[in-house]
């Protein structure tokens, strides 16, 4: 947009995007432009209490950025076997027509799901039930490929380990400082002190001897 276009909006930039993030997230939008989404670019009109979907969309921005430290729904309880396995090959609801519970595997199962939580979409459908669809294993016919999320889960809880217990609480005035400190978290902590519960409890590195 010129600066024309930002007067003539909301007269600020940061509003103008968060106006325009809060009409492409609007329901009653999509649904009105429905037709022409599909097959143009997006148009934006000045709306009535404009000054609303600048709160709205600096509200949504600020959700969808830091979405990792929103406070987890406490009423949602996840049911673990002794030792359960993370491995997934295909998530499904506990039965038909109930998306309160999700079975991930035979050892672990997610209850008491808010039906609101399906009000998030994702290509035309919610966030949950996209994300149950692409977690799984499955083989293209064509190509015969097999798509396995599993491939992916190891790295995935290292790196939320190394987010959360390293990066995140530590500053680094060099990167020499930096790669010192991340030899010693990774090959000390992480490998011979921090315990594992996807090892049952062990550490990597006596669960690696164990196994040997």
């Amino acid at each position: 947009m010129t600066r024309l276009a930002y007067r003539y909006y909301i007269f600020d930039f940061y509003d103008t995007f968060a106006y325009v993030y809060g009409l492409l997230n609007s329901r009653e939008y999509q649904e009105k432009y429905a037709n022409d989404l599909k097959k143009d670019l997006a148009r934006i009109p000045i709306v009535k209490h404009k000054e609303k979907y600048v709160e709205v969309g600096k509200a949504l921005m600020d959700l969808h950025l830091n979405y990792e430290e929103v406070p987890v729904y406490d009423d949602v309880e996840i049911q673990f076997s002794a030792q359960p396995s993370y491995k997934v090959t295909k998530m499904k609801f506990i039965k038909k027509g109930d998306r309160s519970a999700i079975v991930f595997n035979n050892e672990i199962t997610i209850k008491n799901i808010p039906e609101k939580a399906y009000e998030y979409m994702v290509n035309g459908r919610s966030a949950i039930e996209w994300i149950m669809d692409q977690y799984q294993i499955k083989t293209d016919k064509k190509s015969g490929i097999t798509d396995d999320p599993n491939d992916n889960t190891v790295m995935e809880r290292f790196y939320n380990t190394l987010k959360h217990e390293f990066y995140y609480l530590y500053k680094f005035d060099s990167n020499d400082i930096l790669d010192q400190k991340l030899y010693e978290f990774v090959y000390g902590k992480y490998n011979h002190v921090r315990p594992h519960r996807a090892n049952g409890g062990l550490t990597p590195y006596v669960a690696r001897c164990r196994a040997a």
